[in-house]
């Protein structure tokens, strides 16, 4: 029902999990408003509404709530020791940024480490991951947030 006032502030994402025949639905609320109280009543009536069928049978496997826990690493190397792709940035999954921004970092160190270790660069290249994936990071928390 596109453009339904659902359960709280009709914003959410569905999409068909493995193994295709279940549903994930994550719905938002207004976070100005008490929490509302997240049960397999208020599931299946978020579901009925969002088909427009208030006599489709659902059963509902798992209810839970969930609090936007956002955080980026303002270091991503020491030394020998790189971190990267999702255990550098935590965010909403809106906007399809984990994935991307997980294969850019690998990208970026992939290449790096090639050079250094085929010879053709000094390990100072290294440095570079730091500087260039770092704000990355940071960007793509606030972007996602943004988003919600």
């Amino acid at each position: 029902q596109p453009g339904a006032d659902v359960g709280g502030i009709g914003m959410g994402l569905v999409r068909m999990v493995r193994p295709w025949n279940e549903w994930l639905i994550v719905w938002g609320y207004d976070i100005n408003q008490p929490a509302p109280i997240v049960d397999k009543a208020f599931a299946t009536k978020v579901a009925r509404d969002l088909v427009g069928d208030p006599e489709l049978d659902i059963d509902t496997l798992q209810v839970s709530t969930w609090t936007v826990n956002n955080m980026y690493a303002t270091t991503m190397q020491n030394g020998r020791v790189f971190c990267m792709g999702d255990a550098t940035h935590r965010h909403p999954p809106s906007n399809g940024l984990g994935s991307n921004t997980s294969i850019q970092d690998a990208f970026n160190l992939a290449w790096k480490l090639a050079y250094v270790l085929g010879g053709k660069a000094g390990a100072k290249l290294l440095d570079s991951f730091q500087i260039e994936r770092a704000p990355v990071a940071k960007q793509i928390v606030t972007r996602a947030n943004k988003s919600i």
